[in-house]
């Protein structure tokens, strides 16, 4: 998973140049919303835009390898839960059921009714 580690280059940001910067100096900057910057700051793993991280290094001027970092998905590591299987004439019950009520449809709909 990439994380956009927006605090960490903020932080950097004010150490190079004395400038303390908050989400809404950022995103006057940016021409970014600072809501944006409030989800990446705070959403783990948050789905922000290549056009968005272009935006962000520029003004911060750093390079995308600064503000993104690849970890491992917590969702993958950790194990899923298993499931236990149907039993098989449940399976057979249900497809059964199925059956007879989309034969009860087709019954009902090839009927022709005469208007007089």
């Amino acid at each position: 998973m990439l994380v956009v580690k927006l605090k960490d280059a903020m932080e950097r940001y004010h150490r190079k140049t004395g400038q303390k910067l908050t989400y809404a100096k950022l995103a006057d900057m940016t021409g970014i919303a600072d809501s944006t910057f409030r989800k990446i700051g705070s959403i783990l793993g948050y789905h922000t835009t290549l056009a968005n991280v272009e935006k962000i290094c520029r003004a911060l001027e750093i390079v995308p390898g600064d503000l993104l970092e690849l970890i491992d998905d917590p969702a993958e590591t950790e194990p899923s839960p298993k499931k236990t299987p149907k039993s098989k004439t449940k399976r057979k019950k249900t497809a059964k059921k199925k059956k007879k009520k989309s034969t009860k449809k087709k019954k009902s709909t090839n009927r022709k009714t005469k208007k007089k």
